[in-house]
């Protein structure tokens, strides 16, 4: 939607509701139920960019973000034992029935004293990660009492108008790096952006590190705060020394790139530790 379309559909309402379907969409359907986790990183970062949208193109600057409930996830099915027969109206955490199941693994609440109302139905709820035996998957389920359902979020965001959004000054891998064959090796970074206003300078930490999550090497800092044009001048080299040891095959090893404020990994290899066995006199054997 172009900016004037947008400003012209958010103009005048008090209340703009929208509503987002991906989380349940993607856990209620058998064949993509394991991609869940996935459609919650998509769902956050979809969110993100309509608040900045809006904020910035449709004059909306306060927004009200919750869920209408949570869910339950596990990496392997609920085995046979843990399913319950339904009866009434069943979804595969609660059955709406006219009795009380009175049934192992199942606790019962009147809707009457739920809904304060005359409704002398009840709310059959599975205990714990028991499901009754329904449609759909078993590995995402919603609608039961666990805290993990019930419990929801709800954040209060405000923009400010005409606040231009700023980033940190990335850097990136020249040297193409897959097997270290020496303790000591050069490698060549550099900074893709100049520092500007919109592009704040950032301090990287860069080390080697195995996959049970030894540091293998020292740890260099990266420091982009080049405000130089010229892409020549924002390349920087820096040296490792590898820890004199007898390298595990079983193990993973890599370089990464960590945001010194944020400390989030920006930029991860996978590399090959390919190096003799080294004795304290730096002797290869």
């Amino acid at each position: 939607m172009k900016t004037t379309e947008l400003r012209a559909f958010t103009s005048g309402k008090e209340v703009i509701y929208v509503y987002h379907n991906r989380i349940d969409a993607t856990g209620e359907a058998i064949k993509t139920e394991n991609s869940v986790f996935r459609a919650v990183d998509d769902t956050i970062s979809e969110i993100f960019k309509l608040v900045k949208k809006l904020s910035k193109s449709g004059n909306v600057y306060r927004f009200l973000i919750t869920a209408d409930h949570g869910f339950i996830y596990t990496r392997k099915p609920l085995e046979a034992t843990d399913k319950l027969e339904k009866e009434g109206f069943a979804d595969r955490r609660f059955i709406i029935s006219k009795s009380n199941l009175f049934r192992l693994g199942v606790y019962a609440v009147r809707l009457s004293t739920m809904l304060s109302s005359n409704d002398d139905r009840y709310i059959n709820l599975a205990k714990g990660m028991s499901v009754f035996k329904c449609g759909g998957g078993m590995n995402y389920v919603h609608g039961g009492s666990s805290p993990q359902e019930l419990l929801i979020p709800t954040l209060y965001v405000k923009t400010q108008r005409g606040v231009v959004d700023t980033e940190d000054a990335m850097i990136n891998l020249i040297t193409e790096v897959r097997k270290v064959t020496n303790l000591r090796i050069s490698l060549d970074f550099y900074q893709d952006k100049p520092v500007s206003d919109l592009v704040k300078a950032a301090t990287y930490r860069i080390h080697f590190v195995s996959s049970d999550g030894e540091i293998i090497s020292n740890e260099v800092i990266y420091k982009a705060d080049s405000k130089s044009d010229k892409a020549g001048n924002r390349i920087a080299s820096m040296r490792f020394d590898i820890k004199k040891k007898n390298y595990d095959n079983n193990l993973r090893y890599f370089l990464k790139v960590i945001n010194d404020k944020t400390n989030v990994e920006v930029l991860s290899r996978q590399v090959t530790m390919d190096l003799p066995f080294t004795d304290d006199f730096g002797f290869g054997v």
